[in-house]
């Protein structure tokens, strides 16, 4: 009888450590988009120079409209995933990222190429201030860092995925596929956080109690996490009272 309780909570335990380790890979996508998104441009703008004809200040205006973007992202991730959610946040983050890479990759003129930039930007500024946020969220104690470490190490990936992929292409002097690639993960990011929870921490925050008891038996792959539920209300409490 005793094997027979242990067996399905064991497999439950299971779940819920490979629930950590899937969250963790999808989220860290946007990651990888960060670095991948950031990093293409040194690789294209030569090609992208050739084909439009710009100027030195065109060039740099190209390049640094994602840190247009990413600065407004950062101010306004955070409040936005406070109202929203982070998982309707990184949601529209990853649409965000799809619609700048697409229109990045078939843009007509400078003028369109920037602004398309300065979109990719808006998210990478969102993922950055979001991603590490959800993966703290979702990731129990004893992995937490480890978790919240693979956006970094996935931002760094992308950097490197840029420069391969400029490589590959630049042969061809194919800049709008090395732009429009992106395309692929932010599909992938997308699909995965559509599947994802809400962090419980921002369901008890705003009152759903019951959602959050359900999402911390799913990913904690335990019967009793009544215990964690009152650890995250107590910092909640403790975040309130200190402002």
């Amino acid at each position: 009888m005793a094997l027979k309780e242990i067996a399905p909570l064991s497999d439950a335990r299971l779940r819920g450590a490979m629930f950590v380790y899937v969250a963790a890979v999808f989220a860290a996508l946007g990651g990888l988009l960060f670095g991948y998104d950031t990093g293409v441009i040194s690789g294209a703008l030569i090609f992208i120079k050739r084909e439009f004809g710009l100027t030195t200040a065109a060039e740099e205006i190209v390049v640094s409209g994602v840190l247009l973007g990413a600065t407004i992202g950062a101010i306004l991730g955070g409040k936005a995933a406070d109202l929203f959610g982070r998982r309707r946040v990184l949601l529209v983050t990853a649409a965000i990222f799809g619609v700048g890479a697409l229109a990045s990759a078939v843009a007509p003129s400078p003028a369109i190429l920037i602004a398309s930039r300065v979109v990719l930007g808006l998210a990478i500024g969102l993922a950055s201030t979001n991603v590490p946020v959800y993966l703290s969220e979702v990731a129990p104690a004893h992995v937490r860092g480890w978790v919240v470490s693979l956006f970094q190490l996935a931002v760094t990936v992308g950097i490197v995925v840029a420069y391969l992929t400029d490589y590959a292409f630049a042969g061809i002097e194919g800049w709008r596929w090395m732009l429009g690639l992106a395309v692929v993960p932010a599909l992938v990011f997308g699909t995965g956080m559509f599947f994802l929870p809400e962090t419980p921490r921002w369901l008890i925050r705003g009152g759903q109690h019951e959602i959050a008891h359900r999402v911390l038996v799913r990913i904690r792959g335990l019967a009793d996490v009544n215990a964690e539920i009152e650890e995250i209300r107590l910092s909640l409490a403790l975040q309130t009272e200190s402002g």
